[in-house]
C-alpha cells in the first residue's frame, strides 16, 4: 500500500537503476531521468488516505519522503494534521513541487525551514519562505514543518 489523498488504485514507477526511484508522480520521471531512464517497472499499488487509519496517534517526529507525492499526502492528512500534527514533520519537496506542497503544509505548521548541506558538508538552516530556495543543492531538499519554533 502507499499513501496518498485518497483511496484508489494506482501506478507506482519502480526504478530498477536506483534504490530511492519509486514514485506515484509521473512527474518525477522526466525530471529524474538519471533514476528512472529506460530501466523502469511499473506496478499497481492500492493507494489509502492517512486520515483513513482510525485513531493515528500523535508522533513526535514524522518523516515523509515520497519523490514528488508529498502533496497528495497531506491532502489525504488533513484531519489527522489537524487533530494530531507531529511537533516535526520532515518533507522531501523538490523545487517543482514546492510551492503548492509548502502552501498545503503551512495550514497545519506555523513554522517551516530548509535543512541543507553547505559546501564544507555541514548542515544548515535557512528560511524556507518560497523564491528563497533557488540555486540551492538538489540534494535531500529537506524541509522541518512544526508549529513551535525551530530555533
Amino acid at each position: 500500500r502507499a499513501l496518498g489523498q485518497f483511496k484508489e488504485s494506482k501506478n507506482i514507477f519502480l526504478s530498477k537503476m536506483h534504490n530511492q526511484g519509486h514514485t506515484l508522480n509521473p512527474e518525477m520521471l522526466a525530471q529524474h531521468r538519471s533514476i528512472f531512464g529506460r530501466f523502469l517497472k511499473t506496478v499497481s499499488v492500492d493507494v489509502i488516505d492517512l486520515d483513513s487509519l482510525s485513531d493515528f496517534p500523535k508522533y513526535d517526529f514524522m518523516k515523509v519522503d515520497i519523490e514528488g507525492h508529498e502533496y497528495e499526502f497531506l491532502r489525504g492528512a488533513k484531519e489527522t494534521l489537524h487533530r494530531a500534527p507531529p511537533r516535526i514533520l520532515q518533507m522531501e519537496i523538490y523545487d517543482s513541487f514546492f510551492e503548492k506542497t509548502h502552501s498545503e503544509a503551512m495550514k497545519y505548521f506555523t513554522f517551516s525551514v530548509r535543512a541543507h548541506m553547505n559546501s564544507e558538508e555541514t548542515l544548515t538552516f535557512s528560511d524556507s519562505s518560497p523564491g528563497r530556495m533557488k540555486n540551492r543543492s538538489q540534494h535531500s531538499p529537506t524541509y522541518l514543518y512544526s508549529n513551535e519554533p525551530l530555533f
